[in-house]
């Protein structure tokens, strides 16, 4: 009995085991992938390849985000992940127009592969929450940072937690509603 015992516990841990690693691999090719895409993005700007002319911050970033949807058509982890960090770039350089749709990409993005109660959908739901801060339309931020609370929660993110919990209360503070 202890022999049958101990077999099933080495079974099972030898499938979790496997499928952990699995994971492990998945994830540092999708890293690989994102280090090769954000890279030759940048390529682009090598005074080599670019003959002498000047490429500016956002024709990188515009050319990026055309690329994403051509060349990572099915990977929507992938195309979550660049499209996210492309949106923060353009809210850093204060391209909140451009930013917008890659943000709402993002989040669709992450809602389908990972669903709602994922910690990377809430951190671009917070994105989108600040933009809408810095645009001025408290409502949609209050909405946003909720919904970005919410998920936080769900997924169990002390981190999220506390940055849309931040969030929420300075679009409170900036409503007036103390």
């Amino acid at each position: 009995l202890a022999l049958v015992a101990t077999a099933g516990v080495a079974t099972y841990y030898g499938v979790t085991t496997e499928r952990q690693s699995r994971t492990i691999i998945q994830e540092r090719d999708r890293a690989e992938q994102t280090q090769k895409f954000l890279h030759s993005i940048f390529e682009e700007a090598d005074p080599n390849e670019a003959r002498g002319a000047e490429i500016t911050a956002k024709e990188l970033l515009g050319r990026g985000a055309q690329r994403i949807d051509e060349e990572l058509a099915g990977q929507p982890d992938a195309q979550a992940i660049l499209k996210a960090t492309i949106g923060h770039v353009y809210v850093v350089l204060g391209l909140y127009h451009e930013a917008r749709p890659q943000l709402e990409d993002a989040a669709a993005f992450f809602r389908s592969a990972q669903g709602e109660t994922s910690a990377a959908y809430a951190e671009v739901l917070d994105q989108l929450a600040e933009l809408a801060e810095i645009e001025g339309d408290y409502p949609a931020a209050l909405a946003l940072a909720e919904r970005a609370l919410e998920a936080s929660e769900k997924a169990g993110d002390p981190a999220g937690i506390a940055r849309d919990s931040t969030r929420t209360g300075r679009v409170l503070h900036l409503m007036g509603k103390l």
